[in-house]
């Protein structure tokens, strides 16, 4: 696999900031009812002295929005970083294998992710959901690709077939 180093271009610049848009709404929603959350938990257990016990649901809800929260804000520092930078990276080599993951929440949500894999050279590179999967499905195993993706957040901003299978 080579790998090689080059400025953003204002394509590259407008789809950085198109997930980053996407990240700040995730935050946003998120934020907000981790501090419903924290203010229901001071006001429970500090003003009415309720005991602990009762209410460990919130409490799993809180902490579970504090760690999305410190990912969501992670994931914004590294964006950020690459948008400062103005570089990203370009991985080409040949498309050794492609997978797929679906995954199903439960039986009482209709939650469905799907996770694209591909593999270079046997380097695993995930390809995000933010358009990119169109790209995913033209590319086949043996072809060579182009994979250009930031360089601190590791977002994936093109997939290019550069040669045919022969």
């Amino acid at each position: 696999m080579k790998t090689i180093t080059t400025d953003f271009s204002q394509e590259d610049t407008k789809s950085l900031k198109k997930q980053l848009k996407v990240i700040y709404i995730g935050e946003i929603i998120i934020g907000g009812v981790f501090v419903y959350l924290v203010y229901y938990f001071y006001k429970i257990f500090f003003i009415l002295n309720e005991s602990w016990g009762n209410n460990l649901f919130q409490i799993l809800i809180i902490s579970f929005s504090g760690v999305a929260l410190v990912y969501l804000t992670y994931s914004v520092i590294q964006a950020q970083k690459d948008l400062k930078l103005g570089k990203k990276e370009i991985l080409m080599g040949i498309l050794s294998k492609k997978k797929e993951v679906y995954k199903y929440q439960s039986a009482n949500s209709s939650f469905n992710k799907y996770n694209y894999y591909f593999y270079l050279d046997d380097e695993k590179i995930e390809i995000d959901n933010f358009g990119t999967n169109s790209n995913y499905a033209k590319a086949e195993v043996g072809q060579t690709v182009a994979i250009e993706r930031t360089i601190y957040a590791k977002f994936v901003l093109k997939v290019e077939v550069l040669k045919e299978i022969e």
